[in-house]
């Protein structure tokens, strides 16, 4: 996808990662102003596809690794928290464990953290 801001005071906005896009040269001004912002799901049970391939060459990868890793961190905690409330209503109510429902939950936290070892590289 090309895209061009058709006057002075126009904003386009992409999210990365889900389409091809390029910026164009700017026309009929001086310049172009660029930002990139990093959207993520606000609910930690949303799926995050999170990737530091764009930013991490120009970043320096502590920073970078420090302020993912508590992010990330933070979410699992709160997934945690959330499934822990759950187990102890479940409980209180007398209702059976459900094997399978467990394994998945604890499947997608695994992959979770696939993906975070995938993403903190020594390159």
């Amino acid at each position: 996808m090309k895209v061009r801001g058709l006057v002075m005071g126009t904003a386009v906005v992409l999210q990365g990662r889900y389409i091809e896009h390029q910026a164009l040269k700017a026309l009929g001004g001086r310049e172009r102003i660029s930002m990139v912002n990093c959207f993520r799901p606000k609910s930690p049970h949303i799926k995050d596809e999170t990737v530091l391939t764009g930013v991490r060459g120009i970043s320096h990868k502590s920073e970078l690794y420090t302020q993912y890793t508590e992010y990330r961190l933070e979410m699992l905690e709160e997934r945690i928290r959330a499934n822990m409330k759950a187990e102890r209503l479940r409980e209180c109510a007398k209702k059976p464990f459900y094997i399978a429902e467990v394994r998945g939950w604890l499947m997608e936290q695994k992959e979770f953290l696939g993906s975070m070892l995938y993403e903190i590289t020594e390159e």
